[in-house]
């Protein structure tokens, strides 16, 4: 697998599609999840309307501080109800796209993932047997190949692949693994293993599988789904 660092313009294209994207459009909720963990309706209101506030804040955050702040309030939330895994994985999310975010400090990038990678640690203490987690940790470890990919490519690309053989051997049909290995292939040049060629047959599958993904709760990940609309809809007008 090849990876390759994006362009400013992909991330103006990622903010506006994540934030003109609402989950109520994007995703189908079960009504019966098949999940040992407790549902909404079983957990505290105050802890449902924070991480429902949280998310908002996290969908329409167009900064790495507004990304900073949400990620600060999944901390407190985190805290106050440290048996919930959520609360810790968004955390870890915010960080990781705020890495994501950042192109020329690459220190800074650097910093944002050892955050990113100390709240999802927290998350795999609560829930270590996880798809979301494993599918997480590999965009992690993309994110840490990005900041230097001559010297790290070895080492966490093989750790990325390896993240999400174990997202597949847990759940198979989480449409994330899809989104990003599609999303490698896709911005990647094809002289470094990239190209439409690669990529658009993959989104599909990702796009097939967030078609049928039921989403345990409003509270759960739903994130990659605009991206891999973007990534159809390129396909799409190039092989017409």
């Amino acid at each position: 697998m090849r990876y390759y660092s994006y362009t400013h313009l992909f991330t103006f294209l990622f903010l506006t599609l994540l934030l003109s994207t609402s989950y109520a459009q994007t995703e189908h909720y079960s009504s019966s999840p098949a999940t040992t963990q407790k549902t909404p309706s079983l957990l505290p209101l105050t802890y449902q309307a924070d991480m429902l506030a949280a998310i908002s804040d996290m969908d329409k955050a167009m900064s790495t501080q507004a990304l900073r702040d949400a990620a600060g309030r999944f901390d407190i939330i985190a805290r106050q109800a440290p048996s919930e895994w959520l609360p810790p994985y968004y955390a870890s999310y915010c960080f990781t796209v705020m890495a994501f975010m950042t192109k020329r400090d690459l220190a800074l990038k650097d910093t944002y993932l050892i955050s990113a990678q100390y709240h999802l640690d927290q998350t795999a203490k609560i829930d270590s047997n996880n798809v979301e987690v494993a599918v997480l940790q590999a965009y992690i470890y993309q994110m840490k190949v990005d900041v230097n990919p001559a010297n790290r490519l070895e080492q966490y690309g093989t750790l990325a692949v390896l993240s999400l053989e174990e997202a597949i051997s847990i759940d198979p049909e989480n449409p994330r693994i899809y989104y990003l290995k599609a999303q490698n292939f896709f911005f990647a040049p094809e002289y470094a293993g990239g190209g439409l060629g690669k990529a658009c047959p993959i989104a599909q599958v990702a796009a097939s599988k967030y078609t049928k993904h039921n989403t345990p709760s409003p509270l759960h990940p739903k994130w990659g789904a605009a991206m891999t609309n973007y990534m159809q809809q390129v396909c799409g007008s190039v092989h017409k």
